[in-house]
């Protein structure tokens, strides 16, 4: 199945006899990057941040939960490849009967850990980029250039081609910033060249700066962005069109002025466990800071809101099935019907869309 179908298979609210189940659940196993991309919260929050590893043992305790889901996604604030039990976490989860997945930024991926990546059966890797060319993408992805992911891919590809039947597929993570938008026409014929044939492009879902909500977000503010907007979403749509014709799939979400009725995070299928433990319903739902940190929404400053459904210590499979099908989080979900949540509506995800 292609990544394209895998994304749009999964349900906005499927539940199970007890509720809202969890088809894929997000770990974040460390909030250290070797990166400093521009956009990011982690280099904008440089002062606050806050460095960590998740224990192995949190990761063993709560692999009993894990294993009701159908996938793990290895990867949050951070480079999960920096984690020096990142290939122990793909095996102990293909052992559990998940689908296992993570992102890279490229930065600096050893060969050696990336055949090991795929020896342990990892389904799935993201390879982020944020430009069609090393111009572009180093301007903004400081510390991940251009040829390391040009590099990493085919190294994938390479170890792919020794492997007997199962294979690792790759795509490219692609972020879209305004200020080089129409560049992404070019972002096909770079996909053919690098031999990947499924891309996911996002846009900001999360502003951290002034000088990002100014240069770089795509969510329409007045009445000629929005008519821009509608216009760069059907040159899209054709662009993904003309794309498949090729062979390459591309699946892309992209900020329209008003909110969404449902959460495009897929929240009523997922879950995050950060790297210390917290449960949260994405990966915008928490930040691993010191004190209070602000981020830009619709022009204006706002103060982000945490939403934490538990953290796991003493009991990590028992909170973690409790989280997936608990009060507050049922309340979370069946809010999306009334008023969203107060964190949901200051989210630029809230407003993304594919069409």
């Amino acid at each position: 199945m292609s990544l394209l179908k895998r994304f749009v298979s999964l349900p906005f609210a499927r539940t199970g006899p007890t509720g809202p189940r969890l088809d894929v659940v997000q770990v974040g196993v460390t909030t250290r990057c070797n990166a400093a991309c521009v956009y990011c919260p982690r280099t904008v929050y440089a002062r606050q941040w806050v460095n960590k590893d998740i224990d192995p043992a949190l990761f063993r305790d709560m692999l009993p939960a894990l294993a009701e889901a159908k996938q793990v996604h290895l990867q949050g604030w951070g480079e999960p490849f920096l984690h020096p039990h990142l290939i122990d976490f793909i095996r102990q989860a293909k052992e559990a009967g998940l689908r296992v997945s993570t992102t890279t930024n490229a930065a600096k991926v050893e060969p050696k850990l990336l055949e090991a990546a795929v020896d342990a059966g990892l389904d799935d890797l993201g390879v982020s980029l944020a430009g069609v060319t090393a111009e572009e993408n180093d301007a903004v992805r400081t510390g991940a250039p251009f040829e390391n992911v040009a590099h990493t891919v085919a190294l994938v590809r390479e170890i792919n081609r020794k492997q007997d039947g199962r294979t690792t597929t790759l795509h490219i993570a692609y972020l879209l910033l305004d200020s080089h938008k129409e560049q992404v026409s070019r972002l096909p014929a770079l996909m053919s060249k690098l031999g990947v044939d499924e891309g996911v492009i996002s846009a900001l879902g999360y502003v951290p700066s002034w000088r990002l909500e100014h240069e770089e977000s795509m969510l329409p503010q007045n009445n000629e962005q929005a008519r821009s907007s509608r216009a760069f979403r059907r040159s899209m749509f054709r662009l993904s069109m003309a794309a498949a014709f090729q062979g390459i799939n591309l699946y892309y979400q992209l900020p329209r002025p008003r909110r969404r009725r449902l959460c495009p995070e897929n929240v009523h299928s997922t879950m995050v466990v950060d790297a210390d433990g917290h449960v949260s319903p994405c990966v915008m739902g928490r930040m691993p800071v010191k004190g209070n940190c602000y981020h830009w929404y619709a022009g204006e400053e706002r103060l982000f809101i945490p939403i934490e459904f538990d953290q796991l210590k003493s009991d990590p499979a028992g909170q973690l099935k409790a989280a997936a099908t608990g009060a507050e989080r049922k309340a979370f979900l069946s809010s999306f019907g009334r008023t969203p949540a107060p964190s949901c509506l200051q989210c630029v995800k809230l407003h993304m869309s594919s069409d």
